[in-house]
C-alpha cells in the first residue's frame, strides 16, 4: 500500500520527528510503500544526493520550503505523484488541517488518519469542522481523546512511550541526589522555573536543551542570574534539535539522575519523563496534561504532584504554569528524604521503571500500522476520483 506521511522532519530530535522517524521505519518493514511531505528539514544541513532527491533510509522526503500557506497546494502536488491510498499527518491539528480543503474535494481518493499528539482541553471551534474530515484521529492523552469528541469523528487514545531497547536501567547512581530536566528552549517548557527551584533547594540539577540554538530564554544568562552555576549543569557537548547525544549517551545521562522533573505548560506525551523513568527516576511535575495522567499511576508515597495555576494560552487551550517555591520545596524534602533512608530511593526507582511500562513505543507504531491497513478496507463504495 502507498502511504504518505506529513509532518517535521524525521531526522529532528524532537517528540514529533521521532514518530515520524519510527512511523517511516514501522511502516515500510510491514510492506507498505512510504514517502514523506516534511517541513521544518534543513536542506543545508541533512544534503540530497546526487541528484538532489531528499532521503531517510531509503524512503523519499519532499521537503517543503515554502510560506506556511503553500503547504496544501504543495501537498496536493506530491500527492498526484505518489498516489497514497493513505495519507497520515503527525502534529499539531493547525499545523494539519489543511487536508480537509483536499479531502472535502476529492472524499474517496485517500483516507486521512491524523495523529495528533496533546494534552488539550478543548478543541477551538473554528478548527472542528477541517478535523472532521479526518477518517481516524489518534491522540496521546485520555484528556485529549475527551476533548476531541467535539469533533465528531473517529478518535482513540493511543499513549506514546519509550523505547525500551534504548533507556533502562544502569545502576550507576552518584550519593548526592541528582535531577534531571528534559525540554526544548521555549516558553513552553518553562526551563526558568526549573532553574530557580533547584537552586533554592540547593540540589544538584542537569538541565538537557538544544542549548547551540536559537531559543526563547538565554539560558547562560538564567544561571548566572540565579547564582546557578554550582548548582545547574548544562551540555558540554553539542546539542540541537538537528543533532544530539546518541542513544547509548542519552540512557547514561538518564542513568547519572534519580528524578526527571517536568516543568512544560502543556505536556502532549511527556515522552522525556517516560524515557527517564525507564531508566529509574522518579518523576516530578504537575498534575495536568499527559504528565499528570502518569504521576497518578505512581503510588501515594512516590508521587510528587507540584501544585500549579492555569491560565489560557493560544489556542484558547489551558495551559499550566508550576509553583517555583513548591517545586523547590519537593525537591528539598526528596533529598532529605533520600540522605535519610536509602532504601526508599531505590524503591522509588523500581516503582517508576514498572509504571513506565504502561506507554509502549511499539504498541503505538503497531497499533498505526494496522490502522494504515484497516481504515482502507472499511472503504465499500468504488472510488472514482483521480488527482
Amino acid at each position: 500500500m502507498r502511504v504518505l506521511l506529513i509532518g517535521p522532519s524525521p531526522f529532528l530530535l524532537t517528540r514529533n520527528g521521532r514518530i515520524h522517524s519510527q512511523l517511516i521505519e514501522k511502516l515500510t518493514k510491514d510492506g507498505h510503500h512510504v514517502e514523506s511531505v516534511v517541513w521544518h528539514h534543513d536542506v543545508g544541513y541533512f544534503l540530497p544526493n546526487e541528484i538532489g532527491k531528499h532521503f531517510f533510509n531509503e524512503n523519499i522526503l519532499h521537503p517543503f520550503l515554502g510560506q506556511k500557506g503553500e503547504l496544501p497546494v504543495f501537498s496536493f502536488e506530491i500527492m498526484k505523484e505518489s498516489q497514497p491510498s493513505v495519507v497520515v499527518s503527525i502534529g499539531d491539528y493547525e499545523d494539519t488541517d489543511f487536508l480537509w480543503s483536499i479531502k472535502s474535494i476529492y472524499p474517496h481518493l485517500f483516507k486521512w488518519i491524523a495523529i495528533i499528539p496533546s494534552s488539550a482541553d478543548v478543541v477551538s471551534e473554528k478548527n472542528r469542522l477541517a478535523l472532521s474530515y479526518a477518517d481516524l484521529i489518534v491522540v496521546t492523552s485520555r484528556k485529549a481523546k475527551k476533548a476531541f469528541e467535539s469533533v465528531k469523528t473517529n478518535t482513540e487514545y493511543v499513549p506514546y512511550g519509550a523505547d525500551r531497547d534504548i533507556f533502562f536501567p544502569l545502576d550507576k547512581l552518584p550519593s548526592e541526589l541528582n535531577v534531571i530536566n528534559m525540554g526544548k528552549n521555549a516558553q513552553m517548557s518553562n526551563i526558568p522555573a526549573f532553574i530557580k527551584s533547584v537552586v533554592e533547594s540547593n540540589v544538584s540539577g542537569s538541565l538537557h536543551t538544544n542549548i547551540d540554538d536559537g531559543g526563547d530564554y538565554d539560558i547562560r544568562c538564567l544561571i548566572n542570574r540565579y547564582n546557578g552555576s554550582k548548582n545547574i549543569r548544562i551540555p558540554e557537548k553539542y546539542i540541537s534539535v538537528r543533532e544530539g547525544l546518541c542513544s547509548d549517551m542519552m540512557n547514561s545521562l538518564y542513568n547519572e539522575h534519580h528524578a526527571v522533573v517536568d516543568c512544560s505548560l502543556q505536556s502532549p506525551t511527556a515522552l522525556t519523563m517516560l524515557e527517564a523513568m525507564a531508566t529509574g527516576c522518579i518523576p516530578i511535575g504537575m498534575d495536568f496534561g499527559a504528565a499528570g495522567e502518569i504521576l497518578n499511576l505512581m503510588p501515594a508515597e512516590f508521587r510528587f504532584s507540584v501544585p500549579f495555576e492555569t491560565f489560557l494560552g493560544p489556542k484558547e487551550e489551558e495551559h499550566a504554569i508550576i509553583s517555583s517555591k513548591e517545586l523547590s520545596d519537593t525537591l528539598r524534602n526528596i533529598k532529605q528524604t533520600h540522605l535519610s533512608n536509602l532504601g526508599w530511593i531505590e524503591e522509588a526507582r523500581k516503582m517508576s521503571v514498572n509504571i513506565s511500562k504502561n506507554f509502549s513505543k511499539e504498541k503505538f507504531l503497531k497499533n498505526i500500522s494496522e490502522s494504515v491497513s484497516e481504515i482502507v478496507k472499511s472503504e465499500h463504495c468504488v472510488a472514482i476520483d483521480v488527482y
